[in-house]
Protein backbone atom coordinates (compact mmCIF):
# COMPACT_ATOMS: atom_id res chain seq x y z
CA UNK A 1 0.00 0.00 0.00
CA UNK A 2 1.17 3.51 -0.83
CA UNK A 3 0.16 6.47 1.31
CA UNK A 4 0.90 10.21 1.06
CA UNK A 5 0.32 12.66 3.85
CA UNK A 6 0.28 16.39 3.12
CA UNK A 7 0.40 18.78 6.04
CA UNK A 8 -0.66 22.42 5.84
CA UNK A 9 -2.80 21.87 2.75
CA UNK A 10 -4.62 25.16 3.33
CA UNK A 11 -1.29 27.03 3.23
CA UNK A 12 -0.36 25.43 -0.12
CA UNK A 13 -3.80 26.17 -1.51
CA UNK A 14 -3.43 29.83 -0.53
CA UNK A 15 0.01 29.97 -2.18
CA UNK A 16 -1.35 28.53 -5.43
CA UNK A 17 -4.23 31.00 -5.41
CA UNK A 18 -1.76 33.84 -4.82
CA UNK A 19 0.38 32.65 -7.74
CA UNK A 20 -2.61 32.28 -10.04
CA UNK A 21 -3.77 35.82 -9.26
CA UNK A 22 -0.32 37.45 -9.37
CA UNK A 23 1.49 35.50 -12.09
CA UNK A 24 0.62 37.93 -14.93
CA UNK A 25 1.91 40.88 -12.91
CA UNK A 26 5.06 38.98 -11.92
CA UNK A 27 5.72 38.06 -15.55
CA UNK A 28 5.38 41.73 -16.49
CA UNK A 29 7.80 42.71 -13.72
CA UNK A 30 10.24 40.05 -14.90
CA UNK A 31 10.03 41.19 -18.52
CA UNK A 32 10.58 44.81 -17.48
CA UNK A 33 13.62 43.68 -15.47
CA UNK A 34 15.03 41.92 -18.55
CA UNK A 35 14.40 45.03 -20.67
CA UNK A 36 16.24 47.20 -18.12
CA UNK A 37 19.17 44.78 -18.19
CA UNK A 38 19.22 44.91 -21.99
CA UNK A 39 19.12 48.70 -21.88
CA UNK A 40 22.13 48.78 -19.52
CA UNK A 41 24.13 46.41 -21.73
CA UNK A 42 23.31 48.38 -24.90
CA UNK A 43 24.29 51.69 -23.29
CA UNK A 44 27.65 50.28 -22.19
CA UNK A 45 28.39 49.08 -25.73
CA UNK A 46 27.31 52.39 -27.30
CA UNK A 47 30.23 54.62 -28.33
CA UNK A 48 30.32 58.11 -26.83
CA UNK A 49 29.41 60.89 -29.23
CA UNK A 50 28.60 63.95 -27.14
CA UNK A 51 26.07 61.75 -25.34
CA UNK A 52 23.19 61.85 -27.83
CA UNK A 53 23.41 58.26 -28.98
CA UNK A 54 24.03 56.79 -25.54
CA UNK A 55 21.22 58.81 -23.98
CA UNK A 56 18.87 57.90 -26.84
CA UNK A 57 18.17 54.38 -25.56
CA UNK A 58 14.64 53.87 -24.25
CA UNK A 59 12.27 51.12 -23.18
CA UNK A 60 8.88 51.12 -24.89
CA UNK A 61 5.53 50.40 -23.34
CA UNK A 62 4.72 46.86 -22.24
CA UNK A 63 1.97 45.44 -24.47
CA UNK A 64 -0.10 42.27 -24.46
CA UNK A 65 -0.93 40.69 -27.79
CA UNK A 66 -2.95 37.56 -27.15
CA UNK A 67 -0.79 35.29 -25.01
CA UNK A 68 2.36 37.32 -25.74
CA UNK A 69 3.96 40.06 -23.67
CA UNK A 70 5.98 42.50 -25.79
CA UNK A 71 8.37 45.23 -24.75
CA UNK A 72 10.71 47.06 -27.12
CA UNK A 73 14.15 48.50 -26.38
CA UNK A 74 15.12 51.07 -29.01
CA UNK A 75 17.27 54.09 -29.72
CA UNK A 76 15.41 57.23 -30.75
CA UNK A 77 18.36 58.76 -32.63
CA UNK A 78 17.87 58.34 -36.38
CA UNK A 79 21.52 57.44 -37.00
CA UNK A 80 21.60 54.63 -34.41
CA UNK A 81 21.08 51.96 -37.10
CA UNK A 82 24.17 53.18 -38.98
CA UNK A 83 26.28 52.92 -35.83
CA UNK A 84 24.72 49.52 -35.03
CA UNK A 85 25.29 47.86 -38.41
CA UNK A 86 27.97 50.04 -40.01
CA UNK A 87 27.76 52.19 -43.13
CA UNK A 88 29.57 53.31 -46.23
CA UNK A 89 31.90 56.29 -45.97
CA UNK A 90 31.18 58.69 -48.83
CA UNK A 91 33.28 61.74 -49.67
CA UNK A 92 32.43 63.93 -52.68
CA UNK A 93 29.85 61.38 -53.83
CA UNK A 94 32.48 58.61 -53.88
CA UNK A 95 32.51 55.63 -51.58
CA UNK A 96 35.92 55.62 -49.95
CA UNK A 97 35.42 52.95 -47.33
CA UNK A 98 33.18 51.31 -44.80
CA UNK A 99 32.69 52.18 -41.13
CA UNK A 100 32.17 48.96 -39.17
CA UNK A 101 29.17 48.54 -36.91
CA UNK A 102 29.34 48.47 -33.12
CA UNK A 103 26.44 45.96 -32.80
CA UNK A 104 25.41 47.56 -29.53
CA UNK A 105 21.96 45.99 -29.40
CA UNK A 106 22.74 42.82 -31.36
CA UNK A 107 25.48 41.69 -28.97
CA UNK A 108 23.49 42.84 -25.93
CA UNK A 109 20.46 40.76 -27.00
CA UNK A 110 22.66 37.67 -27.36
CA UNK A 111 24.10 38.23 -23.88
CA UNK A 112 20.73 38.82 -22.23
CA UNK A 113 19.26 35.71 -23.89
CA UNK A 114 21.93 33.60 -22.18
CA UNK A 115 21.01 35.18 -18.83
CA UNK A 116 17.23 34.68 -19.12
CA UNK A 117 16.98 31.19 -17.54
CA UNK A 118 19.07 32.23 -14.51
CA UNK A 119 17.23 35.54 -14.13
CA UNK A 120 13.83 33.85 -14.43
CA UNK A 121 14.70 31.31 -11.74
CA UNK A 122 16.04 34.04 -9.44
CA UNK A 123 12.96 36.22 -9.92
CA UNK A 124 10.44 33.48 -9.25
CA UNK A 125 12.44 31.99 -6.37
CA UNK A 126 12.19 35.42 -4.76
CA UNK A 127 8.41 35.47 -5.37
CA UNK A 128 7.93 31.96 -4.00
CA UNK A 129 10.10 32.64 -0.95
CA UNK A 130 8.02 35.71 -0.11
CA UNK A 131 4.88 33.54 0.30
Amino acid sequence: MFQIKINNLKKYEEQFIFLKENLPEELENYLLDVAKGLLRLAKVRTPKDEGRLRSGWEIGELKREGDDLIIVVYNKEFYARFVEYGHKVVINKKTVGHAPGFYMLTVSVKRIKRQIPRRLKKHFDKVLNSL
